[in-house]
């Protein structure tokens, strides 16, 4: 409040500055309901660009891009001379029945699902196998197997150096792979040495 006097005249009282009555009645009007908006029958299609003053408000009534149906949508910025908001900002007071977002994970086989704290397990994604591997589920773990090939684990194949004499044998190891560079086959195949000529000396 200023307190001023004109010459030649008694006292004007205590009077209120233009800046101090429109801080006051912004602290009035901190929140005016204005309707609805979106969906059929509602007050506005659109939340109006023009003519918003600050606490301005609305109810959505049916889904939009940004909002839900139920959110109370509140006006914020700076007022200009004519009270009205030249740049506006939509405040977004989520409505009560929110999809739920917290969710817990589960295991089901080798089925990955998801329950919201407020629903049912869905399925998430399905964890399985290819190219030799084969998955498997228990309890809260899902593992992942590499195939056997269908080869008897061992070895073939000398397991030390060995001299073969005219007419001795000695095995030699036939392997077969697939594209995966897994092992599908494992043999041996005997290799005879011919027998010595005369007048020859194998060494």
């Amino acid at each position: 409040m200023t307190t001023a006097k004109v010459l030649n005249q008694n006292g004007l009282g205590t009077y209120y500055t233009k800046d101090a009555i429109d801080k006051k009645l912004q602290g009035l009007n901190a929140m005016t309901y204005k309707g609805t908006v979106f969906g059929d029958g509602a007050t506005v299609a659109t939340l109006p660009t023009t003519g918003v003053q600050a606490g301005d408000s609305y109810k959505a009534t049916a889904d939009s891009d940004e909002y839900k149906n139920g959110d109370l949508i509140i006006a914020t910025g700076k007022e200009g001379a004519d009270g009205t908001l030249s740049n506006i900002t939509w405040t977004r007071v989520p409505a009560g029945d929110d999809v739920d977002t917290t969710y817990s994970f589960s295991v089901d086989g080798t089925t990955l699902k998801y329950t919201p704290s407020t629903g049912t397990a869905t399925t998430y994604a399905e964890i399985v196998g290819g190219n030799e591997l084969t998955a498997n589920g228990s309890g809260t773990t899902i593992t992942i197997n590499h195939d056997t090939s269908g080869v008897t684990a061992g070895s073939k194949g000398l397991n030390a150096d060995a001299t073969p004499s005219a007419g001795g044998t000695f095995k030699v190891p036939y392997i077969t792979v697939n594209k995966y560079g897994h092992v599908t086959g494992l043999a041996e195949h005997e290799v005879t040495l011919p027998e010595a000529d005369a007048g020859y000396t194998w060494k």
